[in-house]
């Protein structure tokens, strides 16, 4: 049997540190005492040394449960062994009326930690609320023993996170209230708390429309925290953690661009894709490409729309959809600096009168322009806004336009 020996005189050689019953000072451990203990800092082999001090002993001494950890911020790596005046010829440790031969365990992870023989034992018996002894026999035909009564395993966890720099946050789970309070302590603002809901619901819940208003989380949003966290591959409780929120912080939010492809006669040009729907309306449409003054979650289209059973230079404009502008306020378009006035009909923005007819002027002015920029007032918060779209492959996307739906007459509009 291989068993590590510890001698007590390495101890006594070191500065000791703390021997101390105290309760532990993390925020994640609270009200949690520590158990009473040695701790020894080397400096210069940068090790940190914790030996579990027992309630009783039996015999000339007793074994001391020892934990030796590197003294390196954020490392998982430990050794579980014992701590004896005399080499041992065995070591059981006692548990539940089992004897188990006692072995010293090299952790790797806090997984590697959970599975161990030791761990396992005081986890047991701190849970049942009962004892666990260690006994060894000494070559001189006498047995040793230690007692350690009610041991609590986060209690150890935060004694070493505390000394060592031991990591291991995530070993227990924490209180709702804990995790509320955590999160409440990073002072998030509305306009970050708006981010983080469109990022988890456009990268998490692929929703296609921006999540209500609220200026806090709601169960859907906890839900998304989750499934982000694990996607992420840290802790998951449904709260922000200091990490999570700067990793959503940081994280883009990508506003949905609608995909037509799908769609019968599909094809592209320039910035713009014609398209013919189901119930036979053929579309013009082109995307956004940016906009200023608001927050957008999907991005707008303007699109230009003809019906087959239609005659004549019969045609319907959605110039904005959504449309985020007030109808009682201007809203105008900018083609290459010149301006034309619009019009907001129930929620539809369209072209401006010329007399008691839709003026052809802005398709005109499209037609050979370069960029066309929307500006109003908005309905949300009635700030000026402006959202602007690109020309190129207008002219040659209206007259394919006027091809699939097999509606020359349309092209009124454009000369």
């Amino acid at each position: 049997m291989q068993l590590k020996i510890v001698l007590a005189q390495v101890f006594r050689g070191l500065s000791i540190y703390a021997a101390v019953l105290a309760y532990v000072s993390f925020p994640l451990y609270a009200q949690t005492r520590f158990p009473a203990n040695e701790t020894t800092k080397d400096s210069d082999n940068g090790t940190c040394t914790t030996a579990l001090l027992p309630d009783k002993v039996a015999g000339s001494f007793g074994p001391q449960l020892v934990f030796k950890s590197s003294l390196v911020s954020g490392s998982q790596k430990m050794e579980i062994t014992l701590a004896l005046d005399t080499p041992a010829v065995s070591v059981e440790i006692v548990a539940a009326n089992k004897r188990t031969p006692f072995k010293s365990h090299e952790i790797s992870s806090t997984i590697s930690l959970l599975k161990s023989t030791v761990w396992s034992v005081i986890t047991a018996s701190h849970k049942a609320k009962e004892p666990f002894f260690i006994t060894a026999l000494l070559p001189s035909g006498e047995y040793v023993s230690s007692r350690y009564q009610n041991l609590a395993p986060e209690g150890i966890i935060g004694l070493l996170m505390a000394q060592c720099n031991y990591q291991a946050a995530g070993l227990f789970p924490k209180s709702e209230q804990i995790l509320k309070n955590e999160e409440t302590v990073l002072n998030l603002s509305v306009s970050q708390i708006k981010h983080i809901r469109w990022v988890l619901a456009r990268n998490i819940r692929k929703s296609t429309r921006a999540p209500s208003g609220n200026k806090s989380f709601t169960k859907a949003d906890r839900d998304a925290i989750v499934l982000y966290a694990k996607v992420k591959r840290k802790p998951a409780s449904g709260y922000l953690t200091s990490q999570l929120s700067r990793m959503l912080l940081n994280e883009a939010f990508i506003p949905i661009t609608p995909n037509r492809s799908a769609n019968q006669n599909y094809q592209t040009s320039g910035s713009w894709i014609s398209y013919t729907t189901n119930n036979g309306r053929c579309t013009l449409a082109a995307s956004a490409q940016k906009w200023t003054g608001i927050s957008l979650f999907s991005r707008p289209e303007m699109r230009f729309i003809v019906k087959k059973s239609d005659t004549g230079p019969k045609m319907y404009f959605d110039l904005l959809t959504p449309n985020i502008f007030a109808s009682k306020s201007p809203v105008w378009a900018t083609v290459d600096g010149r301006r034309y006035n619009l019009q907001v009909i129930k929620n539809t923005v369209i072209p401006g009168l010329k007399g008691k007819y839709l003026s052809n002027e802005l398709t005109r002015a499209i037609k050979r322009g370069r960029s066309v920029v929307i500006s109003g007032k908005t309905k949300t918060e009635g700030k000026i806004a402006s959202i602007s779209f690109l020309a190129s492959g207008f002219n040659s996307g209206f007259q394919r336009l006027a091809s699939i739906c097999g509606r020359k007459e349309i092209l009124q509009w454009v000369k």
